[in-house]
């Protein structure tokens, strides 16, 4: 947490998890809890590189720093999650040069049986900019936050909406924005 604060203002923390392609090129997967980010970073993170499940921190170039925390999930046993680390669960590690290459904003729609496969819709600038800051922390500590948001999202080619139902399903999607990035 300390190393988030500290990087507050200098970064867009994003309340996102983001995983990396060996090029280095990152996706953010971003929503509000129990959209499934941890759950897609597990799944997803055994064919892509782990960075975080919980705050991407992005430069205005676009440049992530890893925040490879444990992930805390449900454990049927226990009345509270469990801290595991990403190397318990067989998650691989990110790439040491880490850059964005897609923002998708996550949906799980309460009717996510008629989602067997994720369906994809690009946002406008401003409407990905009001949901983005959402899920975002320390604007105020931000220099122009509106610009640099826009500056980021436009350098990645715009943000996409997600609707889905199975994290694994995500996989293709993932891999195909990814893809010579």
């Amino acid at each position: 947490m300390a190393a988030i604060d500290a990087s507050a203002g200098e970064f867009w923390m994003l309340h996102a998890a983001c995983l990396v392609a060996p090029s280095g090129a990152a996706v953010a997967l971003v929503g509000p809890s129990g959209t499934g980010k941890t759950t897609a970073a597990r799944v997803l993170a055994r064919s892509l590189g782990y960075a975080t499940d919980e705050t991407t921190a992005v430069s205005r170039s676009g440049r992530i720093e890893p925040y490879p925390k444990p992930l805390s999930l449900i454990v049927p046993t226990s009345p509270w999650k469990q801290q595991v680390s990403p190397a318990a669960l067989g998650l691989l590690p990110a790439p040491a040069a880490v850059r964005l290459g897609a923002i998708v904003l996550l949906r799980r729609p309460a009717d996510s049986a008629a989602y067997a496969e994720p369906v994809a819709r690009p946002m406008r600038t401003l409407e990905a900019l009001v949901r983005l800051a959402e899920q975002s922390s320390y604007l105020a500590r931000m220099a122009s936050p509106l610009s640099f948001m826009a500056d980021v999202v436009d350098g990645v080619g715009g943000a996409v909406e997600v609707s889905y139902a199975e994290a694994s399903s995500l996989a293709p999607l993932v891999a195909g924005m990814l893809e010579g990035r």
